[in-house]
């Protein structure tokens, strides 16, 4: 069998042949716990299982929630380093107080120095818990402008079919679709189509009707 028979038979990739808006990339995505990256740059990726011709508005977006992942990352460094590090100063700090008796208020000031960076690794986790939600509101974000790619394609002309592009569950799917709806409705400016109102007939009451028909008789 030749190479590019071997190429051919070859399953694709998860998202393979979608371009990413940072690198330009079509290799696919590899799947994290809080989403996926893709496989060339490792930017976070909003996965189309699909070939389709799109702008990728979604970059800023990805952007964003790649430089919260550093931050996150970062701070997670620093609450570990700072808690290390105030452990430490902390038992040393107890075991000189209670062999050499430097108790008092030198050996208060000394416990307090010791508490800061535990105080502060305290501070850089809660910071770094904090990100999370920076990061998931980006990405949803982007999942919005892929969403209103797809349609605007007509790749995408339902919420299944949106759904399977994008790997998405059923309710995120009619979630994504219905809000690209109402924004390229809001900013087209159509008018809606006027609603008519279908009425019953009314019958005629029995005592309207027996007085009509005494008044032709007379």
């Amino acid at each position: 069998m030749t190479t590019a028979g071997r190429q051919s038979s070859r399953p694709l990739r998860l998202g393979e042949g979608d371009r990413c808006p940072s690198c330009g990339g079509t290799a696919g995505v590899s799947e994290e716990d809080d989403g996926y990256r893709c496989l060339v740059c490792g930017v976070p990726r909003v996965v189309v299982d699909g070939i389709v011709q799109r702008r990728g508005s979604e970059k800023p977006l990805l952007e964003q929630a790649k430089a919260l992942r550093l931050k996150r990352a970062a701070l997670a460094v620093v609450g570990a380093v700072l808690l290390l590090l105030g452990a430490v100063t902390l038992c040393f700090t107890t075991v000189a107080a209670l062999v050499f008796g430097a108790l008092g208020v030198k050996s208060l000031v000394f416990l307090i120095g010791a508490a800061l960076p535990l105080l502060f690794s305290f501070a850089a986790f809660i910071a770094s818990r904090r990100t999370n939600g920076a990061i998931a509101a980006a990405m949803a974000d982007a999942e919005l402008a892929v969403a209103k790619e797809l349609i605007a394609s007509r790749a995408a002309g339902d919420a299944v079919q949106l759904a399977r592009l994008m790997r998405l569950p059923a309710g995120r799917a009619e979630e994504l679709f219905g809000r690209a709806e109402v924004e390229r409705f809001l900013s087209t400016g159509d008018e809606p189509a006027p609603r008519v109102r279908v009425e019953e007939p009314v019958e005629p009451d029995a005592t309207e009707e027996e007085g009509n028909r005494r008044n032709r008789t007379v």
